[in-house]
């Protein structure tokens, strides 16, 4: 029987060896892997935020704004961490931001304020893996409000 199948069996063979849903999971390529979800963890060291300090995060790619938060407030305690969920734009692939990609923060004070932190950013993909950037031991103050990072993909 085996003459008689030929070329047609052997593929018939090579197929059924394959196994099943690989061929989805192999086209799936960074240009097809969206940008799900961004959030922005901070960790607060040794100098808090005041509660009339207001914090912006954004995530760019050059300068057009792929995520954002503005005016976060509220008194953020020495060795306490909170997270922001930052609005995105739809349709961003990983492939996209793979180059040029920067995140800034800055802050808006009333009076004098010096707040230290770590922060770490972390974007969520639609093939569900994660990258994060993290940024340690970082100081925003009121007579320097604000810092960009390169963003690794």
């Amino acid at each position: 029987m085996k003459d008689h199948l030929g070329i047609l069996g052997g593929a018939l063979a090579f197929v059924l060896s394959i196994p099943f849903g690989v061929a989805a999971v192999a086209a799936r390529t960074d240009a097809t892997v969206t940008l799900a979800s961004a959030e922005a963890v901070f960790d607060t060291l040794d100098n808090d935020k005041d509660h009339d300090t207001l914090v912006t995060v954004t995530v760019k790619q050059g300068n057009t704004v792929i995520a954002s938060a503005s005016d976060v407030g509220g008194h953020w305690n020495d060795h306490s961490s909170h997270t922001v969920a930052l609005d995105i734009g739809s349709g961003w692939t990983r492939d996209q931001l793979e180059s040029r990609t920067k995140t800034e923060l800055s802050i808006s004070t009333n009076g004098s304020d010096r707040w230290e932190f770590t922060y770490t950013l972390r974007l969520r993909w639609s093939d569900g893996n994660i990258t994060e950037a993290k940024f340690e031991r970082q100081v925003l103050a009121d007579d320097d409000p604000s810092r960009s990072y390169a963003v690794p993909l």
